[in-house]
């Protein structure tokens, strides 16, 4: 769907019939704000009858919380890079004690053992870091997840949706003037 502004107000139609013609498509025209307010209202419902461990949640927290918790994203970026370079630094130990026989065992197990629990002691940090994500926007009450809805940006709205929705599906109308509800009109699938 290709989104345009008319007389009456904003419209989306069927791209593939405006490239190629009728014969290619039936084609769709419907006014954006129908449109847009439906799907809305079908994701709201969708994601908070999501319960907590689903993917398509789990997506959604991990990708909000990116955009709107820049603070916390900057310390995972920052904790990811010191554990890749602990793991490498530890690799680089095996590499001078096994394949060079720079070290004597005693001095590798010693540095071995050091980087090694800075290992561990990074992955709990970014293990605790993911489960911190706020996710009460997600689990209030209906009001707190449209007001998240309607504070997004267009891009974000994007993102939300594409956590959850693979496609969106809107059928032909019956007829010129077809008053069917557009939620009858809409076949969603879902990630999960």
């Amino acid at each position: 769907m290709t989104g345009s502004g008319g007389e009456r107000g904003r419209i989306y139609r069927c791209r593939i019939r405006g490239t190629y013609g009728n014969d290619a498509c039936p084609g769709v025209v419907v006014r954006a704000e129908r449109l847009d307010a439906a799907v809305e209202a079908m994701w709201l419902s969708h994601v908070s009858a999501l319960e907590h461990g689903d993917p398509g949640l789990d997506a959604i927290v991990r990708r909000w919380s990116i955009l709107h918790d820049p603070e916390r994203d900057a310390q995972r970026i920052e904790l990811m890079a010191s554990l890749d370079a602990a793991r490498a630094r530890r690799e680089l130990l095996q590499h001078d004690y096994y394949i060079e026989g720079r070290l004597s065992a005693e001095r590798f197990r010693e540095l071995s053992d050091a980087q090694t629990e800075l290992i561990e002691t990074l992955e709990k940090e970014a293990a605790r870091l993911a489960m911190e994500a706020d996710l009460t926007v997600f689990f209030a009450d209906g009001e707190a997840l449209t007001e998240a809805w309607e504070e997004s940006t267009l891009q974000d709205r994007r993102m939300l949706l594409g956590c959850v929705l693979k496609s969106l599906t809107i059928t032909v109308p019956k007829h010129s003037g077809d008053r069917t509800p557009i939620m009858e009109r809409l076949v969603p699938q879902w990630v999960a």
